[in-house]
């Protein structure tokens, strides 16, 4: 039986509500279009709408529409499912909308499901489950803070060639300490911000990427998955000592995000 919560949960950029019957087609939407339909749990295949209508949330604990805070428009999905509460775990799955994919609002909606399901529950771990060709998306963040516990090797088939299917774990006290961790290494802010060798010493310290040029490109050079893009944005919002942004930019090198940390440095604040 799916449980529903009664308002919303916000994370930095996200905002995750129930699903209402007014979603329905929304959620159809996402799950079979071309840029999804592979990567989810139809596989490829095209579920008519009234067995969609019955099965979508068959198995989950939870499901939550993920709505964008600066636009309110719904981003993609979040959920709990095949849970086990006598032994203390459960999967969790994400599905972002295609134009929402690089903005990490889906992430951060993951993020913010996380914190509440090992609030409420008493689950000692939370399953990730992906196909390997999805792991590229976000396999580099995923590693800050979760382990690979399984891998079905050549496990399922798809573009003329078979895959293996990759279970990782996020285990409480892991997790909680990777988001206590994250809120603190940003820290005294000041209005004038800091310098660019500063700036590329606070990335790395944070998220673990080397940077040499304001000219490298975050997703083709330093390999940046949705994760970590999720992960940019809180972390320069907090170092600007910022609100979170009224708009997301179009963040494309180094220099780019540079410049938008230093526009919100520079930004007047509300007293």
């Amino acid at each position: 039986m799916t449980i529903q919560i009664r308002n919303t949960l916000d994370g930095r950029i996200s905002r995750i509500r129930p699903s209402v019957p007014e979603d329905l087609e929304f959620l159809y939407t996402i799950s079979a279009c071309e840029q999804n339909g592979f990567r989810w749990r139809y596989r490829g295949e095209f579920p008519d709408p009234s067995s969609f209508a019955r099965d979508h949330d068959e198995g989950t604990l939870l499901q939550l529409i993920v709505m964008s805070i600066q636009s309110n428009e719904r981003a993609g999905i979040v959920n709990l499912y095949s849970q086990n509460l006598r032994d203390g775990w459960a999967y969790l799955g994400a599905l972002s909308a295609p134009e929402f994919q690089t903005t990490g609002i889906v992430v951060d909606g993951a993020a913010t499901l996380l914190d509440y399901a090992f609030n409420l529950w008493p689950f000692r771990k939370i399953y990730l489950e992906t196909i390997e060709y999805n792991l590229s998306e976000f396999e580099t963040g995923l590693k800050r803070f979760s382990v690979e516990e399984s891998r079905l090797r050549e496990h399922v088939f798809f573009g003329d060639r078979y895959w293996d299917v990759v279970t990782s774990a996020v285990y409480r006290d892991t997790w909680r300490l990777y988001r206590r961790s994250s809120a603190e290494s940003i820290s005294n802010p000041t209005a004038s911000g800091v310098g660019f060798d500063e700036f590329k010493g606070i990335l790395r310290h944070q998220l673990e990427i080397s940077i040499d040029s304001p000219e490298r490109v975050l997703v083709s050079d330093l390999g940046i998955d949705s994760l970590q893009m999720a992960e940019l944005l809180v972390t320069v919002c907090d170092l600007a000592g910022a609100p979170d942004p009224d708009e997301l930019p179009v963040l494309v090198t180094v220099g780019d995000l540079f410049q938008w940390y230093l526009s919100m440095c520079q930004a007047p604040r509300e007293v």
